[in-house]
């Protein structure tokens, strides 16, 4: 729960990235990440660090018992994990969530799921019976997916997923361990002893809340004061990589796939350090690049890098073809100015 107050606090003084959210209509854009895989194999270790986490918080594994308590806590972390993802991925193929009414087989949020999953029996991982590790996680997911949706519909900007994942699973599970351990609510028909653990586990949820939120307001709020607490406009679009350490960190010609052509007529691909005839509303023998950075006087050009999946939009060939001023997607000119080693100019 921790981690989930600390992030939403951080997220909401910050406030969201730009181009998450149209302003007029709310609507959340995704802001992709550059590496699907890579994400994958942090979500694994998390994973393999829970277990660890749950299994050792028992301090010893000398004594009579100790083994037994030890290896419950892996299984029943196994099963929350599981619960938690595969509820997920069954709900967003359903569309029962607001960020994919489309349907689809959801990795990104599947493995968000899982670990909300994991953090859900963190609670209870040595005192639950494997069914109830394996609803807890379920549960988990599904709250998950809703306090995401609930984000985006505020427009809350939270990259990671932290507030839903850690929040939502934490507080759930403080709930789950009261009501289905082996000593709760339900199994021992509300006796005054598993009442009085609920009870507890909600004072301390509060506890939780306003200790950390207070002190996340009181931190993020004096670095936001002294303006510290985020980067310019420019340098969010155009990458601390490429102004603090003029290195691209994923330069696109190393993996994208380029071409040597442009669908549309009057425009032409070329390299941005090559010498290039503009029309008369251009300076002649001007480089591409210096086109791309606006030292121009009119004229049109479009800001790779060029993808041949882009250039079969017939969106994107309509902004080229109708755009009177150095355009053509300005997505790809805001996020890709200054990285591409390709423009496509008009001539």
């Amino acid at each position: 729960m921790l981690g989930g107050i600390c992030a939403l606090v951080g997220a909401v003084l910050i406030g969201p990235r730009i181009g998450r959210f149209e302003e007029k209509t709310g609507r959340a854009f995704d802001i992709r990440g550059h590496s699907v895989p890579l994400a994958a194999l942090g979500g694994f270790i998390l994973l393999f660090g829970f277990l660890a986490f749950n299994a050792g918080f028992h301090g010893h594994i000398s004594q009579p018992g100790d083994g037994a308590i030890v290896s419950r806590s892996i299984m029943n972390s196994l099963l929350g994990a599981c619960g938690g993802g595969l509820g997920t991925l069954v709900l967003a193929r359903l569309g029962l969530c607001f960020t994919t009414a489309g349907g689809a087989w959801s990795f990104l949020l599947t493995l968000n799921g899982t670990l909300a999953g994991l953090v859900g029996v963190c609670g209870g991982s040595d005192v639950f019976y494997p069914w109830a590790a394996l609803l807890t996680g379920t549960i988990s997911g599904f709250i998950f997916l809703c306090l995401h949706d609930l984000l985006l519909k505020l427009r809350v900007d939270d990259p990671l997923d932290a507030f839903p994942v850690h929040f939502g699973g934490g507080l759930w599970g403080l709930v789950a361990v009261a009501l289905l351990g082996r000593d709760g609510i339900i199994l021992s028909s509300a006796s005054p002893e598993s009442l009085q653990v609920l009870g507890w586990n909600m004072v301390g949820a509060v506890a939780i809340a306003a200790w950390s939120g207070s002190l996340c307001i009181l931190l993020f709020g004096a670095l936001k004061f002294a303006g510290l607490l985020r980067v310019s406009a420019e340098m969010e679009i155009h990458g601390l990589d490429i102004l603090k350490h003029q290195e691209p960190a994923y330069p696109s010609s190393a993996w994208e796939e380029l071409i040597d052509h442009c669908p549309v007529e009057g425009f032409k691909v070329v390299p941005r350090h090559e010498r290039v005839s503009f029309s008369n509303s251009l300076p002649g023998n001007l480089l591409a690049s210096d086109a791309l950075n606006g030292s121009t006087t009119g004229g049109r050009l479009y800001a790779g890098p060029l993808r041949k999946q882009s250039l079969r939009s017939e969106k994107f060939r309509n902004s080229l073809e109708h755009s009177d001023s150095p355009s053509g997607s300005m997505d790809h000119l805001a996020m890709e100015k200054g990285r591409d080693a390709y423009v496509c100019v008009h001539l």
